[in-house]
């Protein structure tokens, strides 16, 4: 029943199907010298929360396919490639912050539940960035992280995000909406 797991430094790729089914994970912690999480690592893991460090560059398909505890992702920013279904079937995902170093999203990587896009699946990014176009494609809600950031954008969602800017990582439920908001943490 493991629980808890940190990942010693010096290790770059995360194996595929490495902790894959593992219902009791809830927390890891993923070392700066990881570069690859490869497909379905975490998939179907208990996994509550992630926090994708800046290094890695490429998050493989099914990598945390269907953790359905997952309520929080921060994705570092130098990921450039979120391959397909990575976060697909991860019931309680309900949004995401998406850096503008990402430059490919696979189908169906986020807000995909029961065979369907969700229409409560947020993402947050960068206008006319691989965000914006990945949540214009799939029918779903879009932030530009300037306008959710400024005080004058309000709207019935928009009033309650946190400051974005900064490069703070933020979190807020806003249990009207639906909306758990991350940003990229702190970074040089």
């Amino acid at each position: 029943s493991l629980e808890e797991i940190n990942i010693p430094s010096g290790i770059d790729v995360i194996r595929g199907y490495a902790f894959a089914g593992c219902d009791n994970l809830k927390e890891i912690t993923i070392p700066e010298s990881v570069t690859i999480i490869e497909e379905n690592a975490f998939a179907y893991s208990g996994l509550e929360k992630i926090i994708i460090p800046d290094k890695v560059k490429t998050i493989e398909n099914s990598a945390f396919y269907s953790c359905e505890n997952l309520k929080e992702v921060t994705i570092g920013k130098s990921v450039e490639t979120i391959d397909y279904w990575a976060f697909a079937e991860c019931f309680n995902l309900k949004s995401v912050y998406i850096p503008e170093t990402v430059k490919f999203i696979g189908e169906e990587a986020f807000g995909y539940v029961f065979d369907e896009f969700s229409d409560e699946f947020v993402i947050c990014g960068k206008k006319g960035s691989e965000a914006e176009k990945y949540a214009v494609d799939c029918g779903l809600k879009f932030y530009d992280e300037e306008y959710a950031a400024s005080d004058f954008y309000l709207d019935e969602y928009t009033k309650t995000l946190p400051n974005l800017k900064n490069g703070t990582t933020v979190a807020q439920d806003n249990t009207q909406h639906g909306i758990n908001l991350l940003q990229t943490a702190e970074g040089d």
